[in-house]
């Protein structure tokens, strides 16, 4: 009984398919219209990204200690080589004053023995002691200069000072706190320098050449596009980029200061694009018969006719159409129906 039931179920479903079917043969099959929209065709290649500075870093102390001084703020804008923080030195400092005194003592005893000497070198025992003695006291001074260098560079390792002009984007310690050895304490970055960088694997990277232009859709910004200009090629993969390449894209145009430093979205690399706007069709609106060739339908007296077309550049979502078409293009309003030549259509507007 239950096979029996199933059967008289699956009986009318295929008629009532069948009706269904005969019925939008003779009345047409609904399809609705393709317009033909006039854009620019763009063909790119597209990664995401960050906006950056193409001079910014995170500066540290070579030295463990404790931050005694933080001479800048969040927001300070500050000159190339400006004093930015200290560590607590004060051991180092006496130190270096200790060597720099004995630098000084060496240079100053170079001196008096030359200033006796010079002119009266028999009170030493002639020219050749004269030589040996400015000789001994070279050699103490160098040694002495040798140390106070060395000293300064231990020295130099509890102080930063700003390696280039630019912005303090970040402040990661307060004054009083615990600095470990190369752990950042601010961030400084030139905001004249803003770029997007991507990481683009190495297939896509063989499509780059300078001057290319870029489109830059931020998060931010749903609605508004940045422009940006390729102006420089690495020469290497990046080994912690996951073996891509990593490209920074300068930031051009007149918004590009509301683009800010950390935010991020999609770049799209400009490879072709038409010359102004064209005739288009998407992607998904051009039809490929078996040997590739492209086609469109187009309805014709209330039947489908098979239409067959030139095309331009294929883009990221257009299609450049060069045919001049004077019919309305259509495509099936539900993918239930097949269109073919000859069948007859319901234009649905």
């Amino acid at each position: 009984m239950k096979k029996r039931k199933w059967l008289i179920i699956i009986g009318i479903l295929v008629v009532a398919l069948i009706g269904y079917l005969l019925f939008f043969r003779k009345t047409g099959i609904p399809v609705k219209e393709i317009k033909i929209k006039n854009v620019v065709v763009k063909k790119t290649v597209s990664a995401a990204g960050e906006v950056k500075s193409r001079e910014q870093a995170d500066l540290s102390f070579s030295a463990m200690g404790r931050l005694s001084d933080i001479a800048v703020e969040e927001g300070d804008v500050i000159s190339d080589g400006a004093y930015i923080a200290s560590l607590d030195n004060f051991t180092e400092a006496q130190s270096t004053q200790a060597v720099k005194d004995g630098r000084d003592v060496a240079k100053r005893d170079l001196e008096l023995y030359v200033e006796q000497y010079e002119t009266n070198m028999d009170a030493v025992g002639g020219q050749d002691e004269y030589a040996i003695g400015k000789r001994r006291y070279e050699e103490l001074l160098s040694k002495a200069e040798a140390t106070y260098q060395a000293q300064l560079g231990t020295l130099g390792k509890t102080y930063i000072y700003a390696p280039f002009a630019g912005k303090i984007i970040d402040i990661y310690y307060e004054a009083g706190e615990t600095v470990i050895s190369g752990s950042p304490v601010v961030k400084i970055a030139d905001e004249d320098q803003k770029i997007f960088e991507i990481q683009l694997d190495q297939e896509d990277f063989t499509y780059l050449e300078l001057g290319q232009e870029v489109d830059i859709k931020l998060d931010a910004f749903e609605d508004e596009t940045f422009t940006g200009i390729v102006t420089k090629l690495p020469s290497y993969v990046e080994d912690n980029a996951g073996k891509d390449f990593v490209i920074k894209i300068d930031i051009t145009g007149d918004n590009k200061n509301k683009a800010l430093l950390g935010m991020t979205g999609d770049a799209y690399i400009i490879l072709a694009k038409t010359d102004g706007e064209v005739p288009a069709l998407t992607f998904d609106e051009v039809q490929y018969d078996i040997d590739d060739k492209p086609f469109v339908y187009v309805f014709n007296e209330g039947r489908v006719e098979t239409l067959y077309i030139d095309l331009g550049l294929k883009g990221d979502i257009y299609t450049e159409i060069r045919s001049n078409i004077d019919k309305p293009i259509i495509q099936e309003s539900d993918s239930k129906y097949d269109l073919q030549d000859g069948v007859k259509v319901k234009l649905i507007r």
